[in-house]
């Protein structure tokens, strides 16, 4: 981001220290004084807001290109980058060295270097190469883990440019999954729009059928492995506020704070019994975390 436009955005949430034009910036942006965004909407939470500025200073993206910006999604706020951030966050590493083209298959497996098909296409692959690694690095999304869900029933559902577009929209998906594989130091807890359509929507807590009773075994009989039961009381996991509370550790510049906000986030889990739960592609929450501390620690190294 220019050194220009970094100097007009506002340095901390504290809007009654905003000049004018911070203000007008940021009402642009879309974070503040929201009445012409589709009827009076409510500002940002200053948390966010904060967040949003500190991702600006960190990643140096241009959010008046739309390379970052915060958005509400399913009733929760989070900051995102688009894929042209992507790009250029890992090509200002100077490591970056381009992408093969991106496949596309459908159920049958086979991979092909366009999609023709009226038919979304069930997965999308990228590969991303980067200076000494002996081979690329390659992701595949699945149309069914980043399709939008419907919130109440958990089936598949559609919208904009996912029903438009599906296999751009999934192109972009693996494409950001592949990056964040290769540059994972500067693109750790950042994701796409594309990437978190999807997080906001949790499927149904169900109940398992309750077992018929049954006769003791005898004692020569085997034990059969017993599968846990999913019950209606299980915790509510909301995956948006998660990855948001984890890129709010990662935008605060103290490490040791940083860290133990992480900790605290950590507990949260652990006692709630989440941290084996798919936070975002086919990372658990305590993976996610663990990354996030890591990235912590060797920023604060370097």
């Amino acid at each position: 981001m220019g050194t220009e436009l970094m100097e007009k955005l506002p340095q901390d949430a504290n809007i009654q220290a905003w000049s004018a034009s911070q203000y007008a910036l940021m009402q642009q942006l879309g974070l503040v004084d929201r009445s012409n965004w589709k009827g009076k909407q409510p500002d940002a939470p200053l948390g966010v807001i904060e967040a949003f500025l500190m991702q600006c200073q960190r990643t140096q993206l241009d959010p008046a290109a739309r390379q970052i910006y915060a958005a509400e999604m399913g009733g929760k706020w989070t900051v995102l980058i688009s894929i042209d951030g992507f790009r250029l966050i890992a090509d200002r590493t100077g490591l970056y060295r381009g992408k093969k083209p991106t496949e596309w298959c459908g159920d049958d497996g086979i991979w092909r270097d366009v999609w023709l098909s009226s038919e979304p296409p069930a997965a999308a692959r990228v590969a991303v190469m980067r200076e000494g690694f002996s081979e690329p690095l390659v992701a595949v999304a699945t149309y069914a883990g980043y399709c939008p869900r419907d919130r109440k029933t958990g089936d598949l559902k559609p919208s904009g440019q996912w029903i438009n577009n599906p296999s751009n929209q999934l192109a972009k998906c693996a494409e950001m999954l592949a990056l964040r594989q290769a540059f994972p130091n500067e693109l750790s807890g950042l994701y796409g729009t594309e990437e978190m359509q999807q997080a906001g929507t949790a499927k149904p807590v169900q109940r398992a059928p309750q077992p018929a009773p049954q006769a003791a075994p005898s004692p020569a009989a085997e034990e059969e492995p017993v599968e846990a039961e999913v019950v209606d009381d299980a915790p509510s996991f909301e995956p948006a506020a998660w990855v948001e509370r984890v890129q709010q550790c990662l935008a605060t510049e103290d490490a040791t704070i940083a860290v133990d906000m992480l900790r605290t986030l950590y507990g949260e889990a652990k006692e709630a019994g989440l941290l084996r739960q798919v936070l975002v592609e086919d990372m658990t929450v305590d993976q996610v975390l663990r990354g996030a501390k890591a990235e912590i620690l060797a920023r604060g190294e370097a």
